[in-house]
């Protein structure tokens, strides 16, 4: 049996640098998301056979031996996103337009580039990969010879394939890696694992099947060489898998109404631009919006768009919302929408299947944190409800069939229509020195997207902000938030904003719950937080610490005594510096002992 906990870990640590080399691969953000579930899944077996002591080496490469499994296999040939960049935003706003163009032309280069060979060049010029191992990796005599073939293939691009390796890293930067957290990640491995299982047991049982008949029916002719034998279905309850969800007859209200589907229909169709395949899953109005999903099949996947408005808006006047993944592997599909105010979720499953919603984690005046589902009414498998909250981050659903509820889903939702404003300027830090609004807006928004609530109805302080040292950035910047829920709950976190010649990284690093009346001029905050590198396997932890103003120092150490403690200077109550050893996890400030747990969020759940 799996130790579950540990393999939940493994696929944590990866997920985030293979989804920039996945985006590579693709070149959008839902199928790089996808192919890096799979990549993990793939993986599993390498990483089960790793001593439980394996550097982070060793891990690295049992994920990159997945990544490759995954992408050239049998079905990683559908896996491409068409050469079309759907981040977040067309230009995020670390990019400069020229980048980002630059980046566009690298793409279409990319896409012109036999499978095995635009793997390759990954490898080599992102992943930092030797050609022997390149060579290894792809079962490859020759890796040299195939990486020089395709480094003249991009000459045109990049006559110097030297510099590939930064050109790749700023079409990386592109990506939305919002769109497979450490969460999804870990449940989606979960669910194809499982789902492997069971059609193992089924695979088992049609053999004994077999065995059987040939006892009991020597007469019956043997199946011929070569022809297929068809499986029983696997054991157990099973909801609506990805063809049956976007294979049934339309759904909703308007399901009848022929002239508003067509007129749909004949709105710009979005991604894939071609397709002579194009239908609608879902037209009606639910929970005070208007919802119209339109389904466009491709080789092997299917493409989703989504139409939202108020409740009877024309179909030449609904707005256009991206999807950014589509249905789930057993079929459910969650979607949330935002109109006039209004905000709700929409799930579509199977026919007789029960169906929760959790709107977000609910914080507690005491800091304890919780989540509860609520049953919907449900009919044919389609429930809606409004949320009253201010964002739809937070919404989960669980669907029930025969009485075995599935683990908890995300609800997608992605707007095309309205770019995101800037963000507003944060206030002042309590310590430290002024960062950009960007980074204090990213950390806030990652401490309160799974409560739902933001906005004028939370509180954001800086507790701290400012500057580090990191090599090759042009700026970094460290920030310290406390949230104030609307029943006065507390919720802390850190994160951290890099900017470099080409392109930006950023991540958040966990949060902590305090009870309502904390006092925020005296609350002392410390973090480790993983710094992203696509050039290390070993990604070093930025540790940082907020105090009052006057507090002169903290001392950071080691519970494992493999480095000797150091004492961090805290100008204006502040600091911030690289640990490259990932041993500091505990920090003492004037007495108070605070232990490190990078990425410990206990609003996840």
């Amino acid at each position: 049996m799996d130790p579950a906990p540990s393999l939940d870990r493994f696929v944590a640590e990866q997920r985030r640098p293979l989804l920039a080399t996945a985006y590579l691969l693709t070149g959008a953000d839902a199928p790089a998301a996808d192919l890096v579930t799979r990549a993990l899944v793939s993986a599993r077996p390498v990483w089960r056979r790793l001593p439980h002591d394996a550097d982070a080496g060793a891990r690295r490469d049992a994920a990159l031996t997945g990544l490759v499994r995954a992408h050239l296999g049998r079905w990683g040939r559908w896996s491409r996103g068409g050469g079309t960049v759907t981040g977040a935003s067309a230009a995020p706003w670390w990019v400069a337009e020229a980048d980002a163009e630059a980046a566009h032309r690298l793409l279409a280069a990319l896409d012109r580039l036999e499978d095995r060979a635009r793997t390759a060049v990954v490898l080599r010029h992102h992943e930092g990969l030797a050609a022997a191992d390149v060579g290894r990796l792809l079962g490859e005599p020759d890796p040299a010879g195939l990486l020089a073939a395709a480094e003249r293939e991009l000459a045109a691009e990049v006559p110097d394939p030297s510099a590939l390796g930064a050109r790749l890293d700023g079409l990386a930067a592109l990506g939305d890696h919002s769109t497979l957290d450490d969460e999804a990640a870990v449940s989606g491995v979960r669910d194809r694992v499982a789902g492997r299982r069971r059609r193992a047991v089924g695979v088992a049982a049609v053999a004994v099947a077999l065995v059987a008949g040939a006892v009991l029916a020597p007469d019956r002719p043997a199946t011929p060489q070569g022809s297929s034998v068809a499986s029983a279905p696997p054991a157990g309850p099973r909801l609506p898998d990805f063809g049956d969800l976007y294979g049934a007859p339309t759904r909703g209200s308007l399901a009848d109404d022929r002239a508003f589907l067509d007129a749909v229909l004949a709105r710009e169709p979005g991604s894939p631009e071609e397709s002579s395949d194009r239908r609608v899953v879902f037209a009606g109005d639910a929970a005070g919006l208007r919802w119209v999903l339109v389904a466009a099949r491709s080789p092997g996947s299917v493409e989703s768009r989504l139409f939202t408005g108020p409740a009877g808006t024309p179909a030449a006047d609904l707005e256009v919302a991206s999807m950014s993944s589509s249905a789930t592997a057993d079929g459910a599909l969650g979607l949330t929408a935002e109109a006039d105010g209004a905000l709700a979720v929409l799930v579509l499953a199977g026919r007789d299947d029960e169906i929760a919603i959790s709107p977000g984690v609910d914080v507690a005046p005491d800091g304890t944190a919780s989540r509860s589902y609520r049953p919907v009414e449900t009919s044919r498998g389609v429930a809606a409800t409004p949320i009253v909250r201010t964002t739809a981050a937070g919404v989960r659903f669980t669907v029930t069939r025969d009485g075995v509820t599935s683990e908890p889903r995300f609800a997608s939702f992605g707007s095309w229509s309205t770019p995101a404003p800037a963000p507003p300027p944060p206030p002042p830090p309590r310590s430290g020195t002024v960062v950009s609004a960007d980074a204090v807006h990213h950390v806030a928004d990652s401490a309160t997207s799974a409560t739902g609530w933001s906005g004028d109805d939370v509180t954001v302080t800086v507790l701290g902000s400012g500057t580090f040292a990191a090599e090759g950035a042009m700026s970094a910047e460290g920030v310290v938030v406390a949230v104030t829920l609307p029943n006065g709950a507390v919720v802390t976190a850190a994160g951290w904003v890099r900017v470099e010649a080409n392109g930006s990284s950023l991540a958040s690093c966990g949060s902590a719950l305090h009870p309502a009346g904390t006092d925020l001029d005296t609350l002392v905050v410390a973090a480790g937080c993983s710094l992203y590198d696509t050039q290390s396997t070993a990604d070093p932890t930025l540790v940082v610490v907020a105090a009052p103003a006057g507090t002169p120092d903290a001392t950071l150490s080691a519970s494992t005594g493999t480095v000797p403690p150091a004492v961090l200077p805290l100008p204006g109550g502040w600091g911030a510096v690289v640990d490259d050893t990932r041993s500091v996890d505990r920090v003492d400030v004037g007495g108070q002992v605070i232990t490190l747990d990078p990425g410990a969020d206990p609003l996840q759940i």
